[in-house]
């Protein structure tokens, strides 16, 4: 579809029962280039932001959809890359993703540029970290496949680790306690009162 058709579309006006505490708000998809433009207009006319915001950005693809849903790896990191570099945010972006194509791609333009490996199913870190060429920055996975040995182990190699999607207080505690990096919520309100709270 083009960009116009995805606009012409409400992705949030019917709401989500999954996610109870959100509202239901009319709203369309913009593009990329939009969305960083929001945030440096924002951040030019206010004085109550204490520092820049941070962009983690996801690039969602699969081999079976690649070219049909997605552009393939090397494509859309080259696209992805150029936006974050014409809006002048490379060194306050994190890209990540669950397709290791799509981090080999991306870092092999730019090795400097912060990646988050996103994990969604159990195995031991050594094992998913040898599918990689390169260390990543971040290790990201679904936080029911993290421990408290697992968090030291992978700091200790100097590797940040960022669980996702933790929505719950008790979950995101303990996690905390373990000493993460940072955590991966739809509602980031609790997550700063839970982190307050500590």
């Amino acid at each position: 579809m083009s960009q116009a058709q995805v606009a012409g579309f409400d992705c949030g006006g019917r709401g989500n029962e999954r996610f109870s505490r959100q509202q239901a708000m009319s709203a369309s998809k913009p593009l990329l280039a939009e969305v960083l433009r929001a945030v440096a207009d924002r951040e030019s006319m206010s004085l109550s932001l204490r520092a820049p915001v941070l962009f983690n950005i996801e690039i969602k693809s699969l081999p079976e959809t690649d070219g049909e849903f997605h552009p393939r790896p090397q494509e859309f990191a080259a696209i992805l890359y150029r936006e974050l570099k014409r809006a002048g945010v490379l060194k306050r972006s994190t890209v990540q993703s669950f397709d290791a194509r799509a981090l080999e791609a991306i870092h092999l333009i730019d090795p400097a540029l912060t990646i988050a490996w996103l994990i969604g199913e159990s195995g031991h870190f050594e094992q998913k970290l040898a599918q990689l060429s390169f260390t990543p920055d971040i290790y990201s996975p679904y936080h029911k496949f993290l421990d408290r040995d697992t968090v030291k182990a992978l700091q200790a190699r100097n590797i940040r680790v960022i669980p996702w999607t933790v929505n719950d207080e008790d979950t995101m505690r303990r996690l905390l306690e373990w000493g993460v990096d940072g955590l991966i919520t739809d509602y980031p309100d609790l997550a700063v009162a839970v982190i307050k709270g500590q």
